[in-house]
């Protein structure tokens, strides 16, 4: 049966990480930097922040972002999207491989080669070479991506949450599942999970939007704009924010 949610409470929130690792935040010494992707005027205001290149600047409405998250510098980083349009096809793909292209695959780049994508409204991720079932599906979600409020990603090490804002507040739900080992992302921290058994030991993350990282041969529409930030706003999911009660969906 069809459900609905009521446009003043929230879509869905939930978060996934594979592992919580206890971390002194005086190993990252750099403040937190911001800035903004516009894809309606292809524009963006990244150009000072060095952690931040762009291996496909804005063009035609589509882009990919490379950030270094070296863990002397930043340990965790947000995407806050927003949708201007209703999203079709290939509109987020955030992964840990210059060649991730949805799906898992990346064609033997990485090893460490997670990757998440959201494809119309629902989101899928899948988890690396290193997953008890490489390559595989990890979690899937639906009704995640919608005009009503921009959709928030945060990315760290074997970590990764997301929810929507509801006016200031962010909705989010962590959870681990210690049974699995590697699934996620591999960002710095901790040095032990720095290991790589297909290309170059890297500390690199990759996020295209309105296309998938590897090639605008899966694309879509829908982004309008994209604030990055990156900091040292480490969450070891330990507590849980609350927010408004999900109601039926």
């Amino acid at each position: 049966m069809k459900k609905t949610i009521t446009l003043f409470c929230i879509l869905f929130i939930l978060g996934i990480s594979t592992f919580a690792f206890p971390l002194s935040k005086a190993s990252a010494n750099s403040s937190a930097v911001t800035c903004t992707i516009n894809l309606v005027a292809n524009t963006q205001n990244c150009g000072g922040i060095s952690n931040i290149t762009f291996v496909v600047p804005p063009t035609g409405g589509k882009t990919v972002v490379k950030l270094n998250m070296n863990p002397d510098e930043y340990l965790h980083a947000r995407f806050e999207v927003t949708y201007g349009s209703a999203p079709t096809g290939w509109t987020v793909n955030i992964g840990d491989s210059a060649t991730n292209d949805g799906y898992g695959g990346d064609s033997g780049t990485q090893s460490r080669d997670a990757e998440m994508q959201v494809v119309n409204t629902s989101m899928a991720v899948y988890g690396s070479d290193h997953y008890s079932t490489p390559g595989g599906l990890y979690a899937s979600f639906s009704n995640v991506a919608t005009t009503s409020y921009p959709l928030v990603l945060d990315v760290q090490t074997e970590y990764l949450k997301w929810g929507v804002y509801v006016g200031s507040t962010v909705i989010r739900s962590p959870c681990s599942d210690t049974s699995l080992e590697c699934a996620l992302f591999a960002l710095g921290y901790p040095s032990d999970q720095r290991w790589e058994t297909e290309g170059q030991v890297n500390d690199d993350l990759y996020a295209a939007f309105n296309r998938v990282i590897n090639g605008d041969y899966r694309s879509g529409s829908g982004v309008s704009r994209v604030i990055i930030t990156l900091d040292n706003n480490y969450d070891d999911g330990s507590t849980l924010k609350s927010g408004p009660s999900l109601v039926d969906h």
